[in-house]
């Protein structure tokens, strides 16, 4: 994953045409580039495409940069809210991918050491807008947990281990966990890993279901059998050492 992460993603440079031309869809070029900051990797914008400058093969696609004008004010804004985007959510740079079972969409998690990091990815490149309910298996989410779209601000909740949310055509939801104070998730998430600034040293990784090892099961049984020789009859000189 290291060297995944390391790797550049790259969708034109000087041998290949500019982004504009192979991608004349506005909406496309902002699919094509928003996956640029969501998969893993690091973005490498060729020159000039976040201005929306066009060149369709050697020697235009070289052209030097106009600096005095954006061409597009549209990609422009959207990769500059992209960087923003990627600065602030830790997951998308250094986050590992895992794939999620879908029928239509592109959907993945990008995944850090902090469960409160977890970003999830849908992904329609369809003429069509598309609503599936796409399972999270990531034990460490909660049911009801909030997250939220970086871009549009809807939200929609984790049920049973799934999240479910329309995605228009040619677009692309990038939805983060909602810092619900208090109610419902907050105080649960504290309960279960610590309060994250103060207890920075809890792994988020820690949950209840990675400590469920074979000694966990092996005292459980143990519980069991001391409740099943507490509660005999045969014993209660037991009984009387534990009420006294």
């Amino acid at each position: 994953m290291t060297q995944v992460l390391r790797s550049w993603i790259i969708v034109s440079n000087h041998d290949l045409p500019r982004m504009k031309d192979k991608y004349p869809d506005e909406k496309v070029q902002e699919l094509v580039m928003t996956m640029m900051f969501v998969l893993p990797g690091s973005p490498c914008i060729y020159y000039g495409e976040e201005r929306g400058m066009v060149g369709a093969g050697d020697p235009f696609n070289r052209a030097p940069v106009d600096w005095d004008h954006v061409i597009d004010e549209d990609i422009f804004n959207h990769t500059e809210f992209l960087v923003k985007m990627r600065r602030e959510h830790r997951a998308l740079r250094i986050g590992d991918f895992h794939q999620l079972h879908s029928h239509h969409i592109l959907a993945f998690t990008r995944r850090t050491d902090r469960v409160d990091e977890t970003i999830i990815v849908l992904a329609n490149p369809n003429i069509y807008i598309r609503e599936e309910m796409v399972g999270i298996p990531n034990e460490n989410l909660l049911e009801f947990t909030e997250f939220k779209d970086v871009f549009t601000g809807q939200t929609a909740r984790i049920h049973g281990a799934t999240i479910t949310m329309a995605v228009p055509p040619k677009s692309v939801r990038v939805l983060a966990m909602v810092n619900e104070k208090g109610n419902p998730n907050g105080d649960q998430y504290k309960r279960l890993f610590g309060h994250w600034a103060s207890f920075s040293h809890v792994s988020a990784s820690l949950s209840v279901g990675n400590m469920m090892t074979a000694d966990f099961f092996d005292n459980i049984d143990k519980a069991d059998a001391m409740d099943r020789l507490l509660g005999s009859e045969d014993h209660p000189e037991l009984h009387k050492q534990i009420s006294s």
